[in-house]
């Protein structure tokens, strides 16, 4: 599967959040996300070992909506103001078991 490709904006101290739904196939069916989990991570370049931001299902910035397919992306003011100005790539990944498909990609 290649990812889709969307840049995002984030304004430093304001609270942000991005709903994304995941469609699949020809069809465009949607993604039934129930018991799965996701990531995403935000580095200055593609290759750099430090990760400017991270939100996942664990730390409770990212929400999979089940069936509907829907991902929601979000964050605090606290977390928004601790993260440094400029421009970043990210990535985000669906994780079934040991499967990671990424799902989303761009700048930041």
């Amino acid at each position: 599967m290649i990812p889709a490709t969307q840049d995002l904006t984030i304004y430093q101290v304001a609270t942000w959040s991005q709903k994304i739904v995941w469609r699949t196939g020809a069809s465009r069916a949607l993604v039934n996300l129930a018991g799965y989990s996701a990531r995403m991570q935000a580095r200055s370049e593609a290759n750099s070992a430090t990760v400017g931001a991270e939100l996942s299902t664990a730390n409770g910035k990212i929400t999979l909506a089940g069936s509907s397919g829907e991902i929601t992306l979000s964050v605090t003011a606290t977390d928004s103001a601790a993260f440094p100005a400029g421009l970043y790539v990210y990535d985000l990944e669906h994780v079934c078991g040991v499967v990671v498909t990424r799902v989303l990609q761009g700048n930041l």
